[in-house]
């Protein structure tokens, strides 16, 4: 009897570890199906963090747009006429526009770059539209610059009373009379 009652004891812990094992396997299944699920969420919040960050630069953009109105209209309504720029249409840069080219040697710098700008007005005919997009091209043809060209530009900005966001017409004007020329187009 006392064999039987070994084997029993016996029997009753393989059923036990049997049991615990099959146990700690759905528990195992369970817990990679929560697991997957978290990575699932964390893949959702990373999507999240990616458009947060990419509304953070239309933000910036739009904060330079209206800054950019807010001086504009500032020196519209000075007393004093700072505008570098003539009421013509076409826009163009008033002797005050020139003289800040030559301090600035805007030429230079947007000739340094035409080769990077050109191919984004493969597509645009017209002259309008070549303005609007160099128009939009400025600031960038500033960004590009090292940092002792860009103390240059403020420096002049600065002494003139003018925002930065004139120095950036005066690279996008210069940058539509090139693109105008090489397409024929006026």
């Amino acid at each position: 009897m006392e064999a039987w009652g070994i084997a029993g004891v016996v029997f009753a812990i393989i059923v036990t570890i049997v049991g615990f094992a099959f146990w700690m396997g759905r528990f195992a299944g369970k817990w990679g199906e929560k697991e997957k699920m978290l990575d699932g969420v964390r893949d959702d919040i990373d999507k999240i963090k990616s458009d947060i960050s990419s509304i953070d630069i239309d933000i910036d953009k739009i904060k330079l747009d209206i800054s950019s109105i807010r001086d504009k209209l500032t020196m519209l309504l000075s007393k004093d006429n700072v505008s570098i720029t003539s009421c013509d249409s076409p826009i163009r840069l008033n002797a005050r526009g020139q003289e800040i080219v030559e301090k600035v040697k805007a030429v230079e710098v947007v000739n340094a770059q035409i080769g990077s700008l050109r191919p984004m007005f493969t597509q645009i005919t017209n002259s309008y539209d070549i303005q609007e997009k160099a128009m939009g091209l400025g600031q960038s043809i500033y960004e590009q610059l090292d940092d002792n060209s860009k103390d240059i530009v403020k420096k002049v900005a600065f002494d003139s009373g003018l925002p930065i966001s004139e120095m950036f017409t005066i690279f996008s004007i210069l940058l539509r009379d090139i693109i105008i020329k090489e397409k024929g187009d006026h």
